[in-house]
């Protein structure tokens, strides 16, 4: 077996070896080159040396991508926070060694570069590359149904520390939660949509264009307060698996003064109300398991929880 970092003439190769892993609900199944161009090689920080791939004569029986993550500020990246985001492995009798081989080398490559632990997937900032591939409207994590990865890193020493719920809403059965509560507030704020406005962070520059997002801000209508935001992202290419426009909403903030208070529960059923009426036919949203607000708030919008992740870690 011989390991060697990525070459352009990889390409088509690296696209085979994905049609040849499981198929996933969360995995892109369409992959080309051009796509592959786009949602990796075209960012500005991939390093060929990150990207290892596992040959055994002419045949490609794996690969593992290592990276530096992204700063919690989403401003830049920390070398200090490694990040393998993407391990592909041939099903058949070589897995277990060229899984061994391709993490040992991330490993070690990381370690160079000041990494002082490595999670794999990276979930959102963390996560550098795949958005759009693997995963959702996040890259998190190893997809529950995707055994062959998660029994590799296992065998290498990274720990499970978690795991992130996958949740799906068909807009065609769409109703709004409507009590006094909500009534009110509809009365006092109003929801604009203001997708046109600039990328707020780097890594927003990075991962996302304004064709592929709509941005919604709550503005208090006596005020002007801008008092919440939510916004969403197309999730391309891996919404054409499912046959439908689709969107995963990616952030969802309210001003600390005015959290608890039903804003939250107002702004999601008024953006999806208006998504709908947009043609968008399903939405996705993704939580920690820990993180029981966005929980109570999916079972209160009637969310269905539709796949998972594993969130695994370790320390160099």
């Amino acid at each position: 077996m011989q390991l060697r970092s990525f070459r352009n003439s990889d390409t088509p190769q690296i696209c085979q070896l994905w049609h040849q892993h499981p198929e996933l609900r969360g995995k892109f199944q369409g992959l080309t080159p051009a796509i592959f161009e786009r949602v990796v090689l075209s960012k500005t920080y991939f390093d060929p040396d990150g990207l290892r791939l596992a040959w055994l004569d002419d045949q490609l029986l794996g690969l593992v991508h290592a990276a530096s993550g992204i700063a919690d500020d989403q401003q830049g990246l920390d070398p200090t926070r490694g990040v393998i985001a993407q391990l592909l492995l041939l099903p058949g009798p070589h897995a277990a060694q060229t899984a061994a081989e391709l993490l040992d080398y991330s490993a070690r490559y990381l370690q160079d570069r000041g990494a002082q632990q490595i999670e794999f997937g990276g979930y959102f900032p963390l996560s550098p590359f795949y958005l759009g591939l693997y995963g959702g409207s996040r890259a998190v994590g190893v997809l529950a149904d995707d055994p062959l990865v998660g029994v590799a890193l296992q065998t290498a020493g990274f720990q499970a520390y978690g795991r992130v719920s996958i949740n799906h809403w068909r807009l065609s059965g769409f109703r709004q939660v409507i009590d006094r509560r909500q009534l009110l507030i509809g009365r006092s704020y109003a929801l604009e949509n203001v997708s046109d406005c600039q990328p707020q962070t780097w890594l927003q520059a990075c991962h996302y264009d304004a064709a592929t997002q709509k941005v919604f801000q709550l503005k208090d209508k006596r005020s002007g307060e801008i008092v919440g935001k939510v916004a969403f992202w197309e999730m391309d290419p891996l919404v054409q698996n499912w046959g439908q426009h689709g969107m995963g909403l990616v952030e969802l903030e309210v001003a600390p003064q005015w959290r608890r208070t039903g804003l939250a529960t107002y702004m999601v059923g008024e953006s999806l109300r208006q998504l709908k009426q947009a043609g968008v036919g399903l939405i996705e949203i993704q939580h920690p398991d820990t993180d029981l607000a966005v929980a109570s708030l999916c079972q209160k919008l009637d969310f269905t929880p539709i796949d998972s992740t594993v969130l695994y870690r370790k320390t160099l």
